[in-house]
């Protein structure tokens, strides 16, 4: 659960499994997160990290660029389709 952040807004950070997730803010600097988990036995453990946001390299920098992704399904089901988000982006940011 999230316990503090410096960040523009507050609300757009999450925890997601075993990672934090964030839209990068639009002002380059460092920013900072804590968090906190807690297990079955209501033990806690918490952690900040800093995310430093660089200048956009404009021009520069390339969009990232998804895999193509083909499922199916039948009329009335749900699906859950994985799009994968690993090593989409040729820059790397």
């Amino acid at each position: 659960e999230l316990v503090d952040t410096d960040l523009p807004d507050p609300t757009a950070v999450w925890v997601d499994g075993e990672r934090l997730r964030l839209p990068a803010p639009t002002e380059p600097g460092t920013y900072s997160v804590q968090y906190q988990n807690k297990d079955s036995q209501e033990q806690k453990a918490a952690a900040r990290v800093r995310i430093q946001v660089s200048p956009s390299e404009g021009a520069a920098n390339v969009a990232p660029r998804p895999k193509p992704v083909t499922a199916r399904t039948v009329a009335g089901t749900t699906l859950r389709i994985p799009i994968p988000l690993e090593g989409i982006d040729p820059d790397g940011d």
